[in-house]
């Protein structure tokens, strides 16, 4: 009683703090992989060109399945979908611990990497969807800002920081414990997401809307049903646009990023993990207080202004002469895009109905994420060509755009999404 009469900030349900911590653990563990992996194979002697097709395999799901995630998503039980994504991947990386474990040959480890890569890629394709789906239904009134913004943070500190530190410091003693470490943190996120009660229920699965119609019978008419919706949605289609256009120049500005800090600005190789580091540590925080921020303002209004903080971050980045300099610019675009993708994942969550969540989300993030090739390939022409800095301005011309883009949009249709319109 002294807490609500005081105003105190509601404690977060057990809920929402089960689905938090399995998103941690989970991060974590994808952290340790995204670093370890190929640094194994480089280790056993694979190509520059073995190690960039891994990352196009593992990549590949979002483009080839991630469609068909999203509508699986809005038919079936959210929840159930994330423990089964989970189980899939433990029992994946399991095999693949025991294959090193065994002393398999190189060759059937570097075959065995590729399989895992993918096999880890399908289950985010499918745990993605279910997860942006599911939030909306375990956050407590006015708190979904809130909840996306530590879940942002948990990804980035999991993914971003801990794990590469930790997995790239094992390998080369022990090459087993990263990949042990990502099984085990699936298996831990299975158990908590046995915690998880989502507030919605329906015939048709947890998470789910009560009233929402039947899911239909096909999955072709299912998916055509969310496309046709989201081009009735000028504001939606906008953010899917400049979603793109930021990770397509990004991609391009992270594939050239070592060399940036190593021959423009003169820095051993550790001013390449400052850099990163900066870019985490911006992340973080900002991720963290997006929630606070966001109940102040409408939450759309934020979209631009997170893109102008990005834009500012890497002008200063592709000037700087000094590492220091860099680093407070890569600070600033950390700052910037988690809160763009804290603020602009809470508007699809608000303005897609809970029926189509699952489906148009998984249809964005195709887009989104399918230009990510291109962009580490439009960097390195852009690098090779024009000079190193080219793709760092080239992402703060491409900010600058979207910045406009947005608040042109979001001024002409005038769409207001407020953070406590799930209450």
């Amino acid at each position: 009683m002294a807490d609500q009469a005081s105003g105190a900030r509601p404690r977060m349900s057990r809920s929402a703090a089960a689905f938090l911590g399995s998103v941690a653990v989970s991060s974590a563990g994808d952290g340790f992989r995204y670093a370890a992996l190929p640094l194994l194979l480089a280790l056993y002697g694979a190509s520059p060109a073995v190690l960039g097709l891994l990352l196009a395999v593992g990549t590949a799901p979002f483009l080839l399945i991630g469609v068909l995630g999203g509508a699986l998503a809005d038919r079936r039980d959210r929840l159930m979908i994330l423990r089964a994504a989970d189980l899939a991947r433990f029992c994946a990386g399991g095999l693949f611990v025991i294959l090193l474990a065994l002393g398999a040959s190189h060759a059937v480890v570097i075959a065995a990497a590729f399989v895992l890569a993918f096999v880890m890629g399908a289950g985010e394709a499918f745990a993605y969807p279910a997860m942006f789906a599911l939030v909306p239904a375990i956050s407590g009134p006015g708190e979904l800002a809130r909840l996306n913004g530590r879940i942002g943070a948990c990804q980035t500190v999991g993914q971003n920081m801990i794990g590469p530190l930790a997995g790239s410091a094992v390998v080369p003693a022990l090459g087993l414990a990263p990949f042990l470490a990502d099984a085990l943190s699936f298996a831990t996120s299975w158990l908590l997401l046995s915690r998880v009660e989502p507030r919605a229920q329906s015939r048709a699965g947890r998470g789910r809307v009560a009233d929402g119609p039947p899911p239909p019978r096909r999955l072709r008419g299912d998916i055509l049903d969310a496309f046709r919706w989201l081009r009735t949605q000028p504001v939606l289609m906008s953010l899917t646009a400049t979603s793109a256009l930021v990770n397509l120049a990004n991609m391009g500005f992270l594939s050239t990023q070592a060399l940036y800090a190593i021959k423009v600005l003169h820095s051993p190789a550790i001013g390449y993990g400052a850099l990163m580091a900066s870019a985490s540590a911006g992340g973080t925080v900002t991720a963290l207080a997006a929630g606070r921020i966001a109940r102040r303002d409408n939450s759309l209004r934020l979209v631009p202004a997170a893109c102008a903080v990005l834009a500012g971050g890497m002008l200063v980045v592709a000037l700087a002469s000094q590492l220091i300099v860099a680093m407070g610019g890569a600070l600033c675009c950390g700052a910037g895009y988690a809160l763009y993708n804290v603020t602009a994942t809470t508007v699809r969550q608000q303005l897609i109905p809970d029926q189509l969540r699952g489906r148009v989300s998984s249809l964005s993030r195709s887009v989104s994420w399918g230009v990510l090739p291109l962009g580490s390939l439009g960097g390195g022409l852009l690098a090779s060509t024009i000079g190193l800095r080219a793709p760092a301005a080239f992402t703060a011309i491409a900010a600058i755009a979207a910045t406009g883009w947005i608040f042109w949009a979001t001024t002409r249709w005038r769409v207001r999404v407020p953070i406590p319109a799930l209450d």
